[in-house]
C-alpha cells in the first residue's frame, strides 16, 4: 500500500523555523527532520507486521502519548544509541537542589559534526487532532491549544534549568502528534492550515521556532480505530528553543 507513496507525501513545512534565530538552528532542524521519517516509517512497519500476523488495521501513531514510547526509542535510536525515557535531571552533576531536578520524556545524546562539540536534545511529547472539513473552521480547539501551550511551557522550564554538562550544548524540543481528519469527504483544510494555525494560537516565547512534518496517507489507508471520520494525514509538530 505504501511503497514510493511514502517518499512523495512527506511533506516538510518550514514556513515558521528561522534556522539562525537560535544556536544549532540548522542541526535540530535536520534532527527534527530524521526523527519525524523514523516515527512514520517505523508506523507503517508496524501498520503492516500488524496486519499481516493479526488482520487488524492499527496505525500506532493514533494511540496515546504513552503508548508512543517504543516508537519514539526506536527512531531516536537510529541516530543516535545514547538515548533515555522518562529521564530524571539537574542543572548540574551533582543534583543536590530538589527544586533543580526535572523529569524530561525523552533525552538523547549526539554530536555536532561541524565543531564536534556533543548536543543535549530534551524532548517531550503531547498529542492533539485537527479537523479538515469545512463545517468545522481554520483554528485548533481551545483543548488542542491548551495541550501545545503545556508543551512549550515544558520546554520553556527546561531551558530554565540550563542544565550545564561539560559545556555541552542544549537543544529543546517540544514534539505534538496531531491526527488530521474529516467525513463524508468534506476535506476543506489542510495541513498548511493546521501550521499556520499553530502559530497564530499557541503561546509564542521568545525565539521558539517552529516546524512541522506531515504524512499523507495513500487515499486506499484505512485503520480500524476509526469509524465515522477518516484520517487524512498526521502531523508531526516541532517547537524548538536552545541553549
Amino acid at each position: 500500500m505504501f511503497g514510493d507513496f511514502m517518499k512523495n507525501n512527506f511533506i516538510i513545512n518550514d514556513t515558521f523555523y528561522k534556522s539562525d534565530s537560535i544556536k544549532n538552528g540548522r542541526r535540530a532542524k535536520s534532527f527534527f527532520r530524521k526523527l519525524a521519517q523514523n516515527l512514520f516509517d517505523q508506523s507503517i512497519l508496524f501498520y503492516e507486521k500488524n496486519l499481516s500476523i493479526t488482520g487488524v488495521k492499527e496505525y500506532p501513531l493514533f494511540f496515546d502519548e504513552r503508548n508512543l514510547y517504543s516508537l519514539f526509542s526506536v527512531s531516536i535510536n537510529k541516530i543516535t544509541p545514547v538515548h533515555l525515557s522518562e529521564w530524571t535531571f539537574c542543572k548540574d552533576s551533582k543534583c543536590k537542589k530538589q527544586d533543580s531536578q526535572r523529569t524530561v520524556d525523552f533525552w538523547c545524546l549526539s554530536k555536532n559534526r561541524n565543531n564536534g562539540i556533543p548536543i543535549n536534545y530534551f524532548i517531550e511529547v503531547k498529542k492533539g487532532y485537527y479537523c479538515l472539513t469545512s463545517r468545522s473552521n481554520d483554528e485548533i480547539t481551545k483543548y488542542v491549544k491548551n495541550n501545545l501551550d503545556v508543551l512549550v511551557d515544558q520546554i520553556s522550564d527546561i531551558k530554565k534549568i540550563n542544565p550545564d554538562w561539560n559545556n555541552f550544548d542544549n537543544i529543546y524540543m517540544g514534539i505534538a502528534i496531531i491526527h488530521n481528519y474529516y467525513s463524508n469527504n468534506d476535506l476543506f483544510y489542510n495541513e498548511y492550515d493546521l501550521v499556520n494555525s499553530v502559530s497564530a494560537n499557541v503561546n509564542r516565547v521568545k525565539n521558539i521556532q517552529i516546524i512541522s512534518a506531515s504524512y499523507i496517507f495513500p487515499e486506499s489507508f484505512c485503520t480500524d480505530q476509526w469509524e465515522s471520520n477518516k484520517p487524512r494525514s498526521v502531523t508531526i509538530l516541532g517547537f524548538v528553543l536552545s541553549k
